[in-house]
Order: structure tokens, then sequence, then C-alpha cells
């Protein structure tokens, strides 16, 4: 298990930081797509943002996945080490939408 220290210095990594503003362009752009009825204001919130900035929202969001437990699971824990679909498993509906409610 990666220790805080090393969750910290992944979620600074600059090339670590791309990769989730990527997933995360990705993730917001499908929720654009949703159908507006009954959407959650939050999470449309935050899509937007991410499309208006990805690379400041990934700053935050890389928090997020790299606290997740399959990647923080990874001895040692680098950029090298993560792989996109754990990215984007981190960035899931459940992930999304709590950091939406929380800073959204």
């Amino acid at each position: 298990m990666a220790t805080r220290t090393e969750q910290y210095a992944l979620s600074q990594d600059a090339t670590f930081q791309g990769r989730v503003a990527i997933a995360a362009e990705a993730k917001a752009i499908g929720i654009a797509g949703e159908s507006s009825a009954g959407l959650d204001p939050p999470r449309k919130r935050l899509a937007v943002r991410v499309l208006k900035d990805s690379i400041e929202e990934a700053k935050n969001l890389s928090f997020v996945v790299a606290v997740n437990s399959a990647i923080a699971a990874k001895t040692p824990l680098t950029d090298a080490t993560v792989t996109d679909a754990e990215i984007d498993s981190a960035l899931s509906d459940a992930a999304w939408d709590g950091y939406a409610e929380a800073f959204g």
C-alpha cells in the first residue's frame, strides 16, 4: 500500500495530472451528452467546469484518483505504474458525484 506521501507525490506529478485531465474531459463529455431531465446539478456543474478548464480541475481531481484503493495499492506508486483504465475507473460515477457534491 502506498504511503500518503507517495499518493501526494503522484497527485502533484504533471504527467499524471495531464492524464487525469484527459480522463476527466472524456467523462465530462459523456455527462454533457446525458439527458437534462433528472440530471444532478452538481454533477453537471463539475462537467462544465472540466470542459472549461480541464487542467485546473485535474489538479484537484488528481487527489481523488491518487487515493483510489486500487491505485493506492500499487508499489511503487508512480505515474508509470498506473494505467489509463485505472484512472478512468477511479473517476467512476460515485467518485465524480461525491466530488461534485462537495465542491460543485
